[in-house]
């Protein structure tokens, strides 16, 4: 009986301890969370303060950071150049495509308690024409729920935006200072 009951409790503390290791939620349905949030708002360049207001909730501390010093670069380029020349980024940041998507699956994810990458297949069709690509979303755990941390550009044609996002965000804020 005491053997039993030692049993049992070894395996209620292995199971418990699963469940404190275990990350939190799907990462799947998070990026489909932020992809639903992003087409809802269809950012062109760096979001505006609503817009990071409203993707908030879906990226990561770090990331919104990073969306808040690029639009400041954005504010200081324009005053600079009081409106005379072009945005220092245009065009969706958040895909491989400067147009963005009109359509998104994710298809797939992988993770540990740390950090998760899922890949997601893009569409964007314009009436005449259909292009369509992989990129990868990159999530990490904050405060119980997984959140995007940064996007990885896998467009495969000349003109698709090439890296992350980070360092597309990093690299504006860097230009507007020069």
């Amino acid at each position: 009986m005491h053997r039993m009951i030692g049993m049992a409790w070894a395996f209620m503390a292995a199971t418990f301890a699963t469940a404190l290791a275990a990350p939190p939620g799907a990462p799947a349905d998070s990026a489909r969370a932020f992809y639903a949030a992003y087409e809802a708002l269809r950012p062109s360049g760096v979001p505006n303060a609503d817009q990071r207001g409203k993707l908030r909730s879906h990226v990561s501390p770090a990331l919104d950071g990073l969306l808040a010093a690029a639009a400041a670069a954005e504010a200081r380029h324009a005053r600079r150049t009081r409106n005379e020349v072009p945005p220092l980024v245009e065009g969706d940041l958040f895909t491989s495509l400067f147009e963005g998507a009109t359509r998104f699956t994710v298809t797939s994810c992988t993770n540990d308690d740390k950090a998760a990458v899922c890949q997601v297949a893009l569409s964007y069709k314009d009436g005449r024409s259909e292009t369509a690509w992989l990129d990868r979303v990159h999530l990490v755990p904050v405060a119980g729920r997984w959140v995007v941390d940064d996007i990885e550009y896998a467009g495969g044609w000349d003109f698709a935006r090439r890296g992350r996002l980070s360092d597309v965000l990093k690299a504006v804020a860097r230009e507007a200072d020069r």
